[in-house]
């Protein structure tokens, strides 16, 4: 089980690639981001699961913020391989059950109820 957190991810690098998902599947397994944007990132979450042990999903270089349905290959970093397979794992059971959300709205603005 994973949660968002608030930890440090500083020092941690690509340990697996999860997806492919589009923007809008992430934004509703998981909601929205919350890491900001850098000049090669421009959607990024950070979570830690029952242990402590931190992973970041994030887009390098793949624009997703401008794309909200392109199927994306998301990086997921974090300090083990295991923590980031597992979290791959998890990721992929929250985006399966979770509802369509069918109007992204980059301002977030409009992110219909139950996304």
């Amino acid at each position: 089980m994973f949660k968002r957190s608030e930890k440090s991810s500083n020092r941690s690098y690509l340990q697996t690639k999860a997806g492919p998902f589009t923007p809008n599947e992430l934004v509703g397994a998981i909601g929205k981001d919350h890491l900001g944007q850098s000049d090669k990132v421009t959607m990024e979450w950070l979570f830690e699961d029952e242990n402590g042990n931190v992973v970041t999903l994030y887009d390098y270089k793949a624009n997703a913020w401008h794309h909200p349905t392109a199927k994306i290959l998301w990086s997921v970093g974090g300090f083990d391989k295991d923590t980031a397979i597992r979290f791959h794992e998890w990721l992929k059971e929250k985006v399966k059950n979770s509802m369509p959300c069918r109007s992204f709205d980059p301002t977030w603005d409009k992110i219909p109820s139950g996304c």
